[in-house]
């Protein structure tokens, strides 16, 4: 399709209007002529014309030549930053949006409707959230509240802030509340997993006679998995073909995946093969579901199809094929994904950087795992955690501590997967002290009560052999080390008929330190009381993770 504006008359009116058609019709390369058409005919000083082009390249992703538009216009109005901030906002460009919002402030321009519709998106996501409540006051200054726009995106942002109660009672002040008022209430109770809430809100939209729109269905139907349920989803799944939703395509996507979630790869296969125009995101619905499924060779056989297509994977689409050549242990395969990864600049992603040093060592690759993590950026707890279990499966005991010091070096938080990964490398007695230490800062962080640390904490009676050695070499127990002991009476049916673990109590007694026997007849009294055991107040090395 060629450009023909140059043959005809065209004047200030006309070039808004064509400008925005190409916009609308992603037309990238037509608009970019009509722009040239603008430069030749003198057009480009006219302020409507400038912020039409403004949006058209802000909407076809092209952010730079939408900045730069905006700088050569001497006085921009309120339209021109706009279409900038909403341009950056669409793009993902969260930071820019802001900085573009604040510099239309400083030049004294007030926010309207659409400049709040686009700003407070951005806040949420930046976590901005003070920020946001400051426009949300300004929102009732101004006498905005009544509008439409406004409501949802208010309601997002305080379920990003965890403030359902003031979402619910800003969706309860609007008087005549629209289908978006309704979705957005809908998915923020579906994102803070109040699956109950969620359906009681789309059984009110059905009650209401609401017309039921494809966002309605994709914020209802991840909530079915609360329920462990298939039967609220395929009563969805029903009510969206009585609606003549199941077509479309995010919907469908959607269903796809509940069902492959369920484990009926069967229906989720159909509704796959049932698509007439797939894109990236049903691919990677079925990548994804065949993955948590086990179906490894299945996912790739869905991954190459994908590739046949002519789509570029994304990190969601790498994040599962980098799962299923680990769990194959295809290293040659894995190893290309990296390779693209690196090409297509998705390596950045620290999600796709888990996932290989996570695969590098699922294959016994630990030195590719320790170059990849070097070259990280960016690292989180998911990255050290990796590492260091890698490096424990591999035997590297003493590399797994050097991790956790440096870890600790550069203040990363140690979570329950850290703790658990670790305590292998202090199962030997010389290495009793640094493992109650790892116990101490358990309870002190609330980790110690948790049913899979307890496991990793307790070996039964090698516990009972590493605190004889322990009062043999001399060395005076105090409350950690009783923590460290008396869960292993409750593996026992009952830990008074237990001979070890009595001698091990008459121990402690023979200490001549009153406070051993408070102790012992307090956390006594606690482990047959209940299930976890109070560490009594006071300090000691043991509570200090060195």
């Amino acid at each position: 399709m060629k450009c023909r504006v140059s043959g005809c008359s065209s004047d200030d009116f006309t070039f808004p209007f064509v400008i925005k058609a190409c916009s609308s019709s992603r037309a990238l390369g037509i608009g970019r002529e009509i722009h040239c058409v603008v430069l030749r005919t003198g057009y480009d000083k006219n302020l409507v014309i400038q912020t039409a082009l403004v949006d058209f390249y802000a909407k076809n992703g092209d952010m730079e030549a939408a900045r730069v538009l905006i700088d050569r216009i001497p006085q921009p109005d309120l339209v021109s930053w706009n279409a900038l901030i909403a341009g950056y906002s669409l793009n993902g460009l969260h930071q820019e949006a802001f900085e573009t919002f604040r510099r239309a402030l400083e030049t004294g321009l007030e926010p309207n409707v659409s400049t709040l519709a686009s700003v407070i998106p951005v806040c949420t996501r930046l976590g901005l959230f003070h920020i946001g409540k400051s426009l949300h006051g300004f929102i009732v200054k101004s006498g905005y509240m009544c509008d439409l726009f406004l409501a949802p995106t208010l309601i997002s942002m305080y379920t990003g802030d965890f403030d359902l109660s003031t979402a619910r009672k800003l969706f309860d002040s609007v008087v005549e509340k629209n289908v978006t008022v309704w979705n957005a209430l809908i998915s923020a109770y579906t994102q803070s997993k109040k699956f109950f809430e969620a359906f009681e809100m789309f059984r009110g939209m059905v009650r209401a006679q609401l017309k039921l729109d494809l966002v309605t269905f994709v914020s209802i139907i991840p909530s079915c998995e609360g329920y462990s349920c298939i039967d609220y989803g395929e009563s969805l799944h029903a009510c969206a073909v009585k609606h003549g939703l199941e077509n479309q395509l995010s919907v469908s996507t959607a269903f796809l995946s509940m069902y492959a979630k369920f484990g009926n790869l069967d229906s989720a296969k159909f509704l796959f093969d049932q698509v007439p125009i797939r894109n990236l995101l049903s691919y990677n619905a079925m990548i994804s579901g065949c993955v948590s499924n086990g179906l490894w060779d299945a996912s790739l056989a869905v991954f190459r199809e994908m590739k046949i297509e002519g789509f570029n994977p994304d990190a969601v689409s790498l994040i599962s094929v980098i799962s299923a050549c680990s769990k194959l242990e295809v290293i040659l395969l894995g190893k290309s994904v990296h390779a693209f990864s690196l090409r297509n600049g998705l390596h950045s992603n620290i999600d796709v950087s888990n996932a290989l040093l996570m695969f590098y060592s699922d294959c016994d690759q630990l030195s590719y795992s320790f170059k990849l993590f070097h070259r990280m950026p960016l690292r989180n707890a998911v990255s050290w955690n990796t590492l260091i279990s890698g490096c424990i499966h591999s035997g590297k005991t003493e590399e797994a501590t050097i991790l956790l010091e440096q870890m600790q070096k550069e203040g990363a938080e140690l979570d329950m997967v850290t703790l658990i990964s670790i305590i292998p490398c202090f199962s030997e007695s010389e290495n009793l002290k640094q493992g109650m230490a790892i116990h101490g800062y358990a309870v002190k962080t609330g980790y110690a009560s948790d049913v899979s640390l307890a496991n990793a904490l307790i070996t039964n009676n090698e516990v009972l052999v590493l605190f004889r050695e322990m009062r043999r070499e001399g060395q005076r127990p105090n409350h950690v080390s009783l923590l460290n002991l008396l869960p292993v009476c409750r593996t026992e049916k009952g830990f008074d008929k237990d001979v070890a673990v009595s001698n091990a109590l008459i121990d402690l007694y023979y200490e001549n330190e009153p406070r051993s026997m408070d102790i012992v007849e307090g956390a006594v009294k606690n482990a047959a009381g209940r299930e976890t055991i109070d560490l009594p107040s006071g300090g000691g090395e043991g509570n200090q993770l060195s």
